[in-house]
Protein backbone atom coordinates (compact mmCIF):
# COMPACT_ATOMS: atom_id res chain seq x y z
CA UNK A 1 0.00 0.00 0.00
CA UNK A 2 1.24 3.21 -1.13
CA UNK A 3 0.60 7.03 0.00
CA UNK A 4 1.50 10.03 -1.68
CA UNK A 5 4.95 10.46 0.53
CA UNK A 6 5.71 7.17 -1.65
CA UNK A 7 4.37 8.06 -4.93
CA UNK A 8 5.71 11.55 -5.37
CA UNK A 9 8.92 12.86 -4.47
CA UNK A 10 8.13 16.35 -3.57
CA UNK A 11 4.93 17.79 -1.24
CA UNK A 12 1.67 18.04 -2.58
CA UNK A 13 -0.43 20.64 -1.45
CA UNK A 14 -2.83 18.94 -0.92
CA UNK A 15 -1.46 15.55 0.85
CA UNK A 16 -2.13 16.79 4.46
CA UNK A 17 -5.66 17.39 3.84
CA UNK A 18 -6.43 13.17 4.58
CA UNK A 19 -4.52 9.74 4.74
CA UNK A 20 -4.38 7.22 2.25
CA UNK A 21 -6.04 4.77 4.14
CA UNK A 22 -8.56 6.54 6.01
CA UNK A 23 -10.38 9.64 7.07
CA UNK A 24 -7.84 12.41 9.19
CA UNK A 25 -10.05 12.93 12.66
CA UNK A 26 -8.95 10.20 14.57
CA UNK A 27 -5.08 11.21 13.41
CA UNK A 28 -5.98 14.81 14.31
CA UNK A 29 -7.24 13.70 17.90
CA UNK A 30 -4.03 11.61 19.09
CA UNK A 31 -1.96 13.97 17.04
CA UNK A 32 -3.22 16.55 19.91
CA UNK A 33 -3.33 14.43 22.49
CA UNK A 34 -0.05 13.15 22.18
CA UNK A 35 1.34 17.25 21.75
CA UNK A 36 -0.61 18.11 25.01
CA UNK A 37 0.64 15.24 26.88
CA UNK A 38 3.68 13.74 25.46
CA UNK A 39 4.41 10.46 23.90
CA UNK A 40 2.70 8.26 26.45
CA UNK A 41 0.44 5.40 27.35
CA UNK A 42 -2.11 7.64 29.12
CA UNK A 43 -2.51 10.72 26.08
CA UNK A 44 -2.89 6.79 23.74
CA UNK A 45 -5.67 5.92 25.41
CA UNK A 46 -7.37 9.18 27.08
CA UNK A 47 -9.46 10.20 23.72
CA UNK A 48 -11.29 6.69 23.76
CA UNK A 49 -11.76 6.55 27.68
CA UNK A 50 -13.66 9.76 26.97
CA UNK A 51 -15.41 8.74 23.94
CA UNK A 52 -16.53 5.50 26.12
CA UNK A 53 -18.13 7.79 28.72
CA UNK A 54 -19.54 9.96 26.08
CA UNK A 55 -20.79 7.00 24.51
CA UNK A 56 -23.09 6.13 27.76
CA UNK A 57 -24.48 9.79 27.66
CA UNK A 58 -25.18 9.88 24.10
CA UNK A 59 -27.31 6.13 24.64
CA UNK A 60 -28.96 7.29 27.04
CA UNK A 61 -30.28 10.47 25.38
CA UNK A 62 -31.18 8.07 21.96
CA UNK A 63 -33.11 5.66 24.07
CA UNK A 64 -34.75 8.59 25.53
CA UNK A 65 -35.38 9.61 22.10
CA UNK A 66 -36.59 6.21 21.19
CA UNK A 67 -39.04 5.37 23.46
CA UNK A 68 -38.48 6.84 27.01
CA UNK A 69 -36.26 7.07 30.26
CA UNK A 70 -36.54 3.68 31.47
CA UNK A 71 -35.04 2.62 27.62
CA UNK A 72 -32.42 5.33 28.08
CA UNK A 73 -30.97 4.22 31.05
CA UNK A 74 -31.15 0.22 29.99
CA UNK A 75 -29.39 1.49 26.87
CA UNK A 76 -26.82 3.34 29.07
CA UNK A 77 -26.48 0.84 31.40
CA UNK A 78 -26.12 -2.07 28.32
CA UNK A 79 -23.35 0.54 26.63
CA UNK A 80 -21.29 0.63 30.05
CA UNK A 81 -21.21 -3.24 30.60
CA UNK A 82 -20.97 -4.69 27.19
CA UNK A 83 -17.72 -6.16 26.54
CA UNK A 84 -17.14 -4.06 22.97
CA UNK A 85 -17.80 -0.50 23.96
CA UNK A 86 -15.64 -1.32 26.75
CA UNK A 87 -12.78 -2.80 25.16
CA UNK A 88 -13.04 -0.11 22.19
CA UNK A 89 -12.08 2.72 25.38
CA UNK A 90 -8.93 0.66 26.00
CA UNK A 91 -7.41 0.72 22.78
CA UNK A 92 -6.85 2.86 20.24
CA UNK A 93 -9.37 1.86 17.25
CA UNK A 94 -11.22 4.63 15.19
CA UNK A 95 -14.28 2.81 16.18
CA UNK A 96 -14.12 4.11 19.92
CA UNK A 97 -14.97 7.88 18.63
CA UNK A 98 -16.93 6.77 15.64
CA UNK A 99 -19.76 4.69 17.78
CA UNK A 100 -20.06 7.92 19.61
CA UNK A 101 -21.07 10.70 16.54
CA UNK A 102 -23.26 7.86 15.28
CA UNK A 103 -25.15 7.91 18.07
CA UNK A 104 -25.11 11.50 18.25
CA UNK A 105 -26.15 11.88 14.72
CA UNK A 106 -29.15 9.43 15.05
CA UNK A 107 -30.11 10.98 18.05
CA UNK A 108 -30.13 14.18 16.02
CA UNK A 109 -32.07 12.38 13.46
CA UNK A 110 -34.76 11.44 16.13
CA UNK A 111 -35.11 15.01 17.34
CA UNK A 112 -35.23 16.70 13.66
CA UNK A 113 -38.53 14.62 13.24
CA UNK A 114 -40.18 17.14 15.60
CA UNK A 115 -38.32 20.00 15.35
CA UNK A 116 -36.10 21.20 12.13
CA UNK A 117 -33.45 22.95 14.06
CA UNK A 118 -31.83 19.34 14.90
CA UNK A 119 -30.73 19.40 11.22
CA UNK A 120 -27.92 21.37 11.60
CA UNK A 121 -26.86 18.62 14.15
CA UNK A 122 -27.30 15.87 12.27
CA UNK A 123 -24.90 17.26 9.28
CA UNK A 124 -22.17 18.08 11.88
CA UNK A 125 -22.39 14.69 14.04
CA UNK A 126 -22.61 12.94 10.58
CA UNK A 127 -19.81 14.28 8.61
CA UNK A 128 -17.70 14.26 11.80
CA UNK A 129 -18.71 10.28 11.90
CA UNK A 130 -17.34 10.07 8.51
CA UNK A 131 -14.51 12.52 8.87
CA UNK A 132 -13.39 9.81 11.34
CA UNK A 133 -14.32 6.25 9.58
CA UNK A 134 -16.25 5.88 6.06
CA UNK A 135 -17.88 2.99 7.78
CA UNK A 136 -20.12 5.65 9.08
CA UNK A 137 -21.85 5.16 6.07
CA UNK A 138 -24.30 2.53 7.93
CA UNK A 139 -26.18 5.64 9.01
CA UNK A 140 -26.60 7.56 5.94
CA UNK A 141 -29.97 5.14 4.57
CA UNK A 142 -31.33 5.07 8.46
CA UNK A 143 -31.47 8.69 7.82
CA UNK A 144 -32.29 9.98 4.35
CA UNK A 145 -35.14 6.88 4.36
CA UNK A 146 -36.33 8.21 7.70
CA UNK A 147 -36.81 11.73 6.87
CA UNK A 148 -38.53 9.75 3.56
CA UNK A 149 -40.81 7.88 5.50
CA UNK A 150 -41.48 9.87 8.87
CA UNK A 151 -40.98 13.34 7.73
CA UNK A 152 -40.56 13.95 4.10
CA UNK A 153 -40.97 17.92 4.37
CA UNK A 154 -37.53 18.30 6.42
CA UNK A 155 -35.80 17.51 3.43
CA UNK A 156 -37.39 21.11 1.77
CA UNK A 157 -36.34 22.93 4.49
CA UNK A 158 -33.56 25.47 5.49
CA UNK A 159 -31.94 23.70 8.40
CA UNK A 160 -31.71 20.40 6.64
CA UNK A 161 -29.84 21.80 3.20
CA UNK A 162 -27.54 23.78 6.00
CA UNK A 163 -26.80 20.36 7.64
CA UNK A 164 -25.89 18.56 4.70
CA UNK A 165 -23.70 22.01 4.19
CA UNK A 166 -22.18 21.91 7.02
CA UNK A 167 -21.68 17.88 6.43
CA UNK A 168 -20.00 18.84 3.16
CA UNK A 169 -17.90 21.73 4.69
CA UNK A 170 -16.46 19.08 7.37
CA UNK A 171 -15.35 16.72 4.53
CA UNK A 172 -13.70 18.92 2.59
CA UNK A 173 -10.76 18.12 3.59
CA UNK A 174 -11.26 14.13 2.20
CA UNK A 175 -12.62 15.03 -0.76
CA UNK A 176 -10.31 17.60 -1.83
CA UNK A 177 -7.71 14.75 -0.94
CA UNK A 178 -8.96 12.17 -3.16
CA UNK A 179 -10.10 14.54 -6.50
CA UNK A 180 -6.09 15.45 -6.70
CA UNK A 181 -5.15 11.80 -5.49
CA UNK A 182 -7.76 10.77 -8.92
CA UNK A 183 -6.52 13.29 -10.84
CA UNK A 184 -3.21 12.45 -10.45
CA UNK A 185 -2.35 8.62 -9.65
CA UNK A 186 -6.28 7.32 -11.23
CA UNK A 187 -7.72 6.34 -7.94
CA UNK A 188 -9.06 6.98 -4.37
CA UNK A 189 -7.55 6.70 -1.28
CA UNK A 190 -7.31 2.96 0.01
CA UNK A 191 -10.10 2.79 1.95
CA UNK A 192 -12.24 3.72 -0.93
CA UNK A 193 -10.53 1.93 -3.20
CA UNK A 194 -10.95 -0.89 -1.93
CA UNK A 195 -15.13 -0.08 -1.03
CA UNK A 196 -15.39 0.62 -4.74
CA UNK A 197 -13.10 -2.35 -6.29
CA UNK A 198 -11.20 -0.26 -8.00
CA UNK A 199 -8.04 -2.08 -9.78
CA UNK A 200 -4.69 0.25 -9.59
CA UNK A 201 -0.97 -0.96 -8.96
CA UNK A 202 -0.97 1.09 -6.35
CA UNK A 203 -2.37 -1.12 -4.18
CA UNK A 204 -1.41 -4.40 -5.09
CA UNK A 205 -0.29 -5.85 -2.10
CA UNK A 206 -3.46 -4.58 0.20
CA UNK A 207 -6.08 -7.24 1.65
CA UNK A 208 -8.35 -4.70 2.72
CA UNK A 209 -10.64 -5.18 -0.64
CA UNK A 210 -14.43 -5.34 -0.10
CA UNK A 211 -15.49 -8.24 -2.01
CA UNK A 212 -19.93 -9.47 -2.68
CA UNK A 213 -20.96 -11.56 0.21
CA UNK A 214 -17.75 -13.62 1.28
CA UNK A 215 -17.04 -11.92 4.24
CA UNK A 216 -19.82 -12.74 6.09
CA UNK A 217 -18.52 -15.79 7.80
CA UNK A 218 -15.57 -13.87 8.71
CA UNK A 219 -16.93 -11.31 11.08
CA UNK A 220 -20.41 -13.32 12.49
CA UNK A 221 -18.35 -15.18 15.28
CA UNK A 222 -16.75 -11.26 16.61
CA UNK A 223 -20.43 -11.19 17.75
CA UNK A 224 -19.97 -14.35 20.73
CA UNK A 225 -16.47 -13.51 21.24
CA UNK A 226 -17.05 -9.83 21.22
CA UNK A 227 -20.39 -9.10 22.77
CA UNK A 228 -20.62 -12.47 24.97
CA UNK A 229 -22.99 -15.08 23.89
CA UNK A 230 -25.61 -13.66 26.76
CA UNK A 231 -26.18 -10.25 25.22
CA UNK A 232 -25.94 -11.69 21.59
CA UNK A 233 -28.89 -14.05 22.27
CA UNK A 234 -30.79 -11.50 24.09
CA UNK A 235 -30.34 -8.69 21.32
CA UNK A 236 -31.79 -11.50 19.18
CA UNK A 237 -35.17 -12.14 21.31
CA UNK A 238 -35.12 -8.35 21.23
CA UNK A 239 -35.00 -7.97 17.53
CA UNK A 240 -37.76 -10.48 17.42
CA UNK A 241 -39.95 -9.21 20.01
CA UNK A 242 -39.41 -5.51 18.48
CA UNK A 243 -40.68 -7.19 14.99
CA UNK A 244 -43.75 -8.74 16.18
CA UNK A 245 -44.76 -5.73 18.13
CA UNK A 246 -44.26 -3.42 15.34
CA UNK A 247 -46.02 -5.53 12.86
CA UNK A 248 -48.82 -5.62 15.90
CA UNK A 249 -48.72 -2.04 15.85
CA UNK A 250 -47.46 -2.21 19.50
CA UNK A 251 -44.37 -0.17 19.55
CA UNK A 252 -44.10 1.89 22.27
CA UNK A 253 -43.63 5.81 22.25
CA UNK A 254 -43.55 6.82 18.78
CA UNK A 255 -43.03 3.01 17.66
CA UNK A 256 -42.31 4.06 13.58
CA UNK A 257 -39.59 5.57 14.83
CA UNK A 258 -38.04 2.78 17.04
CA UNK A 259 -38.50 0.14 14.50
CA UNK A 260 -37.32 2.28 11.77
CA UNK A 261 -34.35 3.65 13.18
CA UNK A 262 -33.45 0.06 14.60
CA UNK A 263 -34.20 -2.18 12.05
CA UNK A 264 -32.56 0.01 9.07
CA UNK A 265 -29.41 0.40 11.07
CA UNK A 266 -29.28 -3.35 11.81
CA UNK A 267 -30.07 -3.89 8.33
CA UNK A 268 -27.48 -1.47 6.96
CA UNK A 269 -24.57 -2.27 9.52
CA UNK A 270 -25.31 -6.28 8.36
CA UNK A 271 -24.71 -5.74 4.94
CA UNK A 272 -21.32 -3.17 5.17
CA UNK A 273 -20.09 -5.81 7.21
CA UNK A 274 -20.85 -8.41 5.16
CA UNK A 275 -18.82 -6.60 2.12
CA UNK A 276 -15.60 -5.55 4.67
CA UNK A 277 -13.15 -7.41 5.34
CA UNK A 278 -13.30 -9.58 8.84
CA UNK A 279 -11.58 -7.92 11.23
CA UNK A 280 -11.83 -7.89 14.84
CA UNK A 281 -12.78 -3.95 15.11
CA UNK A 282 -15.20 -4.21 12.25
CA UNK A 283 -17.84 -5.86 14.25
CA UNK A 284 -17.89 -2.90 16.47
CA UNK A 285 -20.41 -1.39 14.32
CA UNK A 286 -23.24 -3.87 15.73
CA UNK A 287 -22.36 -2.26 18.96
CA UNK A 288 -25.59 0.00 18.53
CA UNK A 289 -28.05 -2.34 17.22
CA UNK A 290 -27.35 -5.18 19.59
CA UNK A 291 -27.25 -2.53 22.45
CA UNK A 292 -30.78 -1.21 21.19
CA UNK A 293 -32.35 -4.51 20.99
CA UNK A 294 -31.47 -5.89 24.06
CA UNK A 295 -32.09 -3.13 25.95
CA UNK A 296 -36.01 -3.27 24.43
CA UNK A 297 -35.52 -6.94 25.64
CA UNK A 298 -34.91 -5.73 29.39
CA UNK A 299 -37.38 -2.98 29.17
CA UNK A 300 -40.45 -5.31 28.31
CA UNK A 301 -38.92 -7.22 31.89
CA UNK A 302 -38.83 -4.58 33.94
CA UNK A 303 -42.69 -3.83 33.52
CA UNK A 304 -43.63 -7.55 34.92
CA UNK A 305 -43.53 -8.50 38.44
CA UNK A 306 -40.05 -9.23 39.50
CA UNK A 307 -38.69 -7.89 36.22
CA UNK A 308 -36.22 -5.08 37.70
CA UNK A 309 -34.86 -7.23 39.80
CA UNK A 310 -34.22 -10.27 36.63
CA UNK A 311 -33.16 -7.37 34.33
CA UNK A 312 -30.45 -6.36 36.69
CA UNK A 313 -29.28 -10.23 37.39
CA UNK A 314 -28.65 -10.19 33.65
CA UNK A 315 -27.06 -6.58 33.53
CA UNK A 316 -24.35 -8.30 36.18
CA UNK A 317 -24.29 -11.49 34.41
CA UNK A 318 -23.05 -9.36 30.84
CA UNK A 319 -20.73 -6.94 33.45
CA UNK A 320 -19.33 -9.47 35.38
CA UNK A 321 -17.10 -11.68 32.11
CA UNK A 322 -16.48 -8.12 30.58
CA UNK A 323 -14.54 -7.23 33.82
CA UNK A 324 -12.93 -10.43 34.60
CA UNK A 325 -11.89 -10.51 30.89
CA UNK A 326 -10.87 -6.53 30.42
CA UNK A 327 -9.65 -5.89 33.64
CA UNK A 328 -7.70 -8.99 34.65
CA UNK A 329 -4.16 -9.69 32.90
CA UNK A 330 -5.18 -13.52 33.04
CA UNK A 331 -8.87 -14.13 33.01
CA UNK A 332 -10.06 -16.35 35.44
CA UNK A 333 -12.09 -19.03 33.69
CA UNK A 334 -12.51 -20.71 29.90
CA UNK A 335 -12.33 -17.93 27.19
CA UNK A 336 -16.13 -17.52 25.92
CA UNK A 337 -17.52 -18.82 29.07
CA UNK A 338 -16.38 -16.17 32.16
CA UNK A 339 -14.91 -14.01 29.72
CA UNK A 340 -15.56 -12.91 25.88
CA UNK A 341 -12.45 -13.57 23.51
CA UNK A 342 -12.19 -10.15 22.35
CA UNK A 343 -9.95 -8.38 25.35
CA UNK A 344 -6.76 -6.67 25.42
CA UNK A 345 -3.78 -8.74 25.01
CA UNK A 346 -0.21 -7.63 25.22
CA UNK A 347 1.02 -11.00 24.11
CA UNK A 348 4.58 -9.90 25.64
CA UNK A 349 4.68 -6.27 23.82
CA UNK A 350 4.67 -4.93 26.91
CA UNK A 351 7.50 -6.64 28.02
CA UNK A 352 9.15 -5.30 24.49
CA UNK A 353 8.55 -2.27 25.29
CA UNK A 354 10.23 -2.29 28.94
CA UNK A 355 13.15 -3.77 27.05
CA UNK A 356 13.19 -0.74 24.40
CA UNK A 357 13.05 1.69 27.10
CA UNK A 358 16.23 -0.22 28.46
CA UNK A 359 18.17 -0.09 25.36
CA UNK A 360 17.45 3.60 24.20
CA UNK A 361 18.17 4.76 27.89
CA UNK A 362 20.75 7.68 27.92
CA UNK A 363 21.55 7.15 24.09
CA UNK A 364 21.84 9.94 21.64
CA UNK A 365 18.74 10.44 19.30
CA UNK A 366 18.98 9.61 15.65
CA UNK A 367 16.77 10.70 12.73
CA UNK A 368 14.41 7.65 11.24
CA UNK A 369 16.29 5.36 8.80
CA UNK A 370 14.40 5.90 5.04
CA UNK A 371 15.15 3.99 2.27
CA UNK A 372 14.35 5.76 -1.53
CA UNK A 373 11.59 8.19 0.06
CA UNK A 374 12.78 11.21 -0.77
CA UNK A 375 10.00 13.04 -0.10
CA UNK A 376 9.88 10.82 3.53
CA UNK A 377 13.95 11.57 4.21
CA UNK A 378 13.46 15.49 3.66
CA UNK A 379 10.24 15.86 5.89
CA UNK A 380 12.17 14.17 8.81
CA UNK A 381 15.04 15.84 8.58
CA UNK A 382 13.45 18.78 9.24
CA UNK A 383 11.25 18.19 11.49
CA UNK A 384 14.58 16.56 13.76
CA UNK A 385 15.97 20.20 13.45
CA UNK A 386 12.71 21.64 13.94
CA UNK A 387 12.18 19.66 17.47
CA UNK A 388 15.86 19.09 18.38
CA UNK A 389 17.86 22.60 16.78
CA UNK A 390 20.94 20.64 14.84
CA UNK A 391 21.15 18.46 12.10
CA UNK A 392 21.09 14.76 13.14
CA UNK A 393 25.28 13.96 13.55
CA UNK A 394 26.92 11.07 13.05
CA UNK A 395 29.27 10.61 16.04
CA UNK A 396 27.51 9.15 18.97
CA UNK A 397 24.92 7.06 17.54
CA UNK A 398 22.12 4.58 19.48
CA UNK A 399 21.52 1.12 18.83
CA UNK A 400 19.57 0.48 16.09
CA UNK A 401 15.97 -1.53 16.33
CA UNK A 402 15.41 -4.15 13.35
CA UNK A 403 11.99 -6.06 14.54
CA UNK A 404 10.26 -8.75 12.42
CA UNK A 405 7.79 -8.23 9.88
CA UNK A 406 5.92 -10.64 11.60
CA UNK A 407 5.06 -8.70 14.78
CA UNK A 408 1.48 -7.39 15.60
CA UNK A 409 0.98 -4.45 13.39
CA UNK A 410 -0.82 -2.82 16.12
CA UNK A 411 1.45 -2.99 18.90
CA UNK A 412 4.43 -1.91 16.42
CA UNK A 413 2.76 1.37 16.27
CA UNK A 414 3.11 2.01 19.62
CA UNK A 415 6.12 0.25 20.36
CA UNK A 416 8.58 0.78 16.85
CA UNK A 417 6.90 3.48 15.28
CA UNK A 418 6.31 5.89 17.84
CA UNK A 419 9.82 5.81 19.01
CA UNK A 420 10.99 6.68 15.49
CA UNK A 421 8.57 9.49 15.00
CA UNK A 422 8.34 10.92 18.23
CA UNK A 423 11.61 9.99 20.30
CA UNK A 424 13.93 9.83 17.80
CA UNK A 425 15.29 6.04 18.88
CA UNK A 426 15.72 4.03 15.42
CA UNK A 427 13.75 1.56 14.57
CA UNK A 428 13.16 -0.65 11.11
CA UNK A 429 11.32 -3.20 9.83
CA UNK A 430 13.07 -6.35 8.70
CA UNK A 431 11.58 -5.50 5.08
CA UNK A 432 13.01 -2.09 5.27
CA UNK A 433 16.49 -3.40 6.08
CA UNK A 434 16.47 -5.80 3.20
CA UNK A 435 15.04 -2.21 1.31
CA UNK A 436 18.32 -0.43 2.65
CA UNK A 437 20.37 -3.18 1.41
CA UNK A 438 19.55 -3.26 -1.99
CA UNK A 439 19.00 0.65 -2.46
CA UNK A 440 21.98 1.51 -0.70
CA UNK A 441 24.14 -1.09 0.40
CA UNK A 442 24.87 -3.50 3.48
CA UNK A 443 27.81 -0.45 4.76
CA UNK A 444 25.04 1.91 4.82
CA UNK A 445 23.93 1.85 8.11
CA UNK A 446 27.66 1.56 9.57
CA UNK A 447 28.72 4.24 7.46
CA UNK A 448 26.53 6.34 8.93
CA UNK A 449 27.78 5.67 12.49
CA UNK A 450 25.34 2.96 13.25
CA UNK A 451 27.78 0.19 15.52
CA UNK A 452 25.14 -1.54 17.81
CA UNK A 453 22.34 -3.66 15.80
CA UNK A 454 19.22 -5.38 18.17
CA UNK A 455 17.66 -7.79 15.84
CA UNK A 456 14.35 -8.64 17.23
CA UNK A 457 12.54 -12.05 16.31
CA UNK A 458 9.17 -13.67 16.64
CA UNK A 459 9.81 -16.78 18.79
CA UNK A 460 7.62 -19.81 17.20
CA UNK A 461 5.41 -20.24 20.24
CA UNK A 462 3.96 -16.20 19.95
CA UNK A 463 3.31 -17.10 16.40
CA UNK A 464 1.92 -20.25 17.19
CA UNK A 465 -0.84 -17.88 19.55
CA UNK A 466 -0.98 -14.95 17.49
CA UNK A 467 -0.45 -15.98 13.63
CA UNK A 468 1.72 -15.21 11.24
CA UNK A 469 2.95 -15.93 7.63
CA UNK A 470 5.87 -19.08 7.87
CA UNK A 471 7.95 -17.56 5.26
CA UNK A 472 8.55 -13.68 6.01
CA UNK A 473 11.89 -11.63 6.08
CA UNK A 474 12.08 -12.21 9.90
CA UNK A 475 12.18 -16.12 9.22
CA UNK A 476 14.53 -15.49 7.06
CA UNK A 477 16.97 -13.65 8.83
CA UNK A 478 16.45 -16.42 11.62
CA UNK A 479 17.80 -19.28 9.74
CA UNK A 480 20.82 -16.81 8.32
CA UNK A 481 21.63 -16.34 12.37
CA UNK A 482 21.02 -20.08 12.75
CA UNK A 483 23.07 -21.33 9.94
CA UNK A 484 25.76 -18.72 11.32
CA UNK A 485 26.20 -19.93 15.06
CA UNK A 486 24.54 -16.78 15.92
CA UNK A 487 22.80 -17.39 19.15
CA UNK A 488 19.92 -14.79 21.14
CA UNK A 489 21.59 -12.53 23.28
CA UNK A 490 18.17 -12.12 25.03
CA UNK A 491 14.93 -14.21 24.95
CA UNK A 492 12.18 -11.70 26.26
CA UNK A 493 9.40 -13.69 27.64
CA UNK A 494 5.09 -12.83 28.20
CA UNK A 495 3.61 -13.08 31.78
CA UNK A 496 3.58 -16.73 31.89
CA UNK A 497 6.99 -16.89 31.19
CA UNK A 498 6.57 -18.44 27.57
CA UNK A 499 9.40 -17.09 25.27
CA UNK A 500 8.10 -14.71 22.47
CA UNK A 501 10.79 -12.65 21.35
CA UNK A 502 14.86 -13.43 20.28
CA UNK A 503 17.14 -10.86 20.45
CA UNK A 504 20.32 -11.09 18.57
CA UNK A 505 22.90 -7.68 19.17
CA UNK A 506 25.67 -7.35 16.44
CA UNK A 507 28.10 -4.96 16.25
CA UNK A 508 28.88 -5.49 12.54
CA UNK A 509 26.58 -5.92 9.51
CA UNK A 510 28.92 -6.39 6.90
CA UNK A 511 31.01 -9.40 8.25
CA UNK A 512 27.59 -10.94 9.47
CA UNK A 513 26.08 -10.67 5.96
CA UNK A 514 29.51 -11.53 3.92
CA UNK A 515 29.48 -14.39 6.08
CA UNK A 516 26.18 -16.11 6.04
CA UNK A 517 26.32 -15.36 2.04
CA UNK A 518 29.06 -18.17 2.05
Amino acid sequence: MKSPIDLFPTRQWWQDLSFHDHPPLTFFVEHWSFRLLGPTVLALRLPFVLAGLALVVVLYWLGTAMVDRRYGLLCAALGTVANYPVWLSRVGFQEGLLLVWLALALFAFLRSLDDPRWCWLVGVSAGLALLTKYSAVVALPVIFGGYLLLAPQRLRQIPAWGGAVLAAALLSPVIIYNAMLFATRGHFDATLWAMLGQQHEDFWSDDHAYTGFFHLLDWWHWLPDGFGWLLTLLAIVGAVLMTIQWCNGRLPGKGRRLGWTVGALTLSTVVLLSFAPGRKQYAALMTLPLALCAAYLLRELTGRRNGVGFAAALLALIALPTANGQLRAAPVGTSGVAYAALRPTSYAYRTLDEYLERTFSGQPSAQMITAGDVQLAGRLRARYRADLGSAPAIGGRPPIVIYDDRMDFAAVRWTMLLRDLYRYQPTMVTESLVKVFETEGVEYLEDLGFKDFRFILVEPSLLSERGGAPDSYGWRMRMIFERAGVQPSTVLTDAFGRPSFAVFQLSTLRSFITESEE
